[in-house]
């Protein structure tokens, strides 16, 4: 019967250490009292280093508040699969998919928590790096048309009192890659996109929405914050035009400011409209 006994408990311990997914268990205060070694391998620890230690040990102070409340609703006996982040032992954030139960006594007392932890952190980062190609340009890592649209919706549908939009355009860019190649008309492309990205805040969005043209959002602005902006913009390419690089580079500039208002509500395509055609407007000058 004991002989028995042991070849279970063996057998047990051996699909625990060799489970592909970490298994975790902590008492009912939070502290560690089992991880398998693939848990520990997940975090970059050993389990002796894990063992005795609570579980807030392994996550940043956001997460911690997440996982008080979930220790609340274990108490409760609420059974739940969620998502989880915790912290490497290298500092780097782990994503990680959870199935967690509660742990009970004989009496039905809540005395901890077993979780089931499978590490999807290469699948989080996979889709967040196509999250992020789908709203940037890849050349210029600008925001995209597709992006721009998104934003247009959200300005149409929010509580602005005023909104400001700049539409920039390079001039001569096919002269740039009939002269110069393709590769340096991409390189024209970049200069502009940094050019203007720099000219603006970091929070504002700044998107490319096609080969040569570029669109600014400027919520809340007046018409002398969008006017010193295009300025920042003309000095930025004078500044590099007087550099002696070649080519030269040159941006055509249009913008436009509505306000809101209970008779006139605030068209944000047809103020896109009207930057572009100040844009246009701005080129033909030169040309003149």
């Amino acid at each position: 019967m004991e002989e028995s006994i042991l070849q279970s408990e063996n057998k047990y311990r051996q699909l625990v250490e060799n489970a592909r997914e970490g298994i975790w268990s902590i008492d009912s205060e939070g502290v560690t009292t089992f991880v398998n070694r693939r848990m520990a391998d997940i975090l970059g620890y050993t389990p002796e280093e894990m063992l005795g230690k609570s579980l807030f040990c392994f996550m940043d102070e956001k997460n911690i508040n997440y996982a008080m409340i979930n220790m609340k609703r274990r108490a409760e006996g609420i059974k739940e699969q969620h998502d989880f982040e915790f912290l490497h032992k290298n500092g780097e954030t782990v994503y990680t998919s959870l199935e967690t139960s509660p742990i009970q006594d004989k009496e039905g007392r809540f005395i901890g928590a077993l979780a089931f932890v499978a590490d999807i952190t290469e699948r989080k980062k996979t889709e967040e790096k196509l999250t992020f190609l789908s709203l940037h340009d890849s050349l210029t890592g600008l925001y995209n048309r597709n992006y721009f649209e998104q934003e247009m919706n959200r300005l149409q549908e929010g509580r602005h009192f005023s909104v400001g939009i700049i539409v920039c355009d390079i001039d001569g860019l096919k002269l740039v890659n009939d002269s110069f190649g393709h590769n340096q008309g991409d390189e024209h492309i970049k200069l502009a996109a940094d050019l203007i990205k720099w000219s603006f805040r970091e929070g504002d969005v700044v998107s490319r929405i096609g080969g040569d043209e570029f669109a600014v959002f400027l919520p809340d602005s007046t018409a002398t914050d969008v006017e010193h902006s295009v300025t920042r913009i003309r000095k930025a390419v004078d500044e590099y035009n007087s550099s002696g690089k070649k080519p030269l580079l040159s941006i055509s500039v249009g913008s436009a400011v509505g306000h809101q208002s209970a008779e006139k509500p605030l068209r944000i395509n047809e103020l896109y409209k009207e930057a572009d055609n100040n844009m246009y407007l701005d080129k033909l000058l030169k040309r003149q």
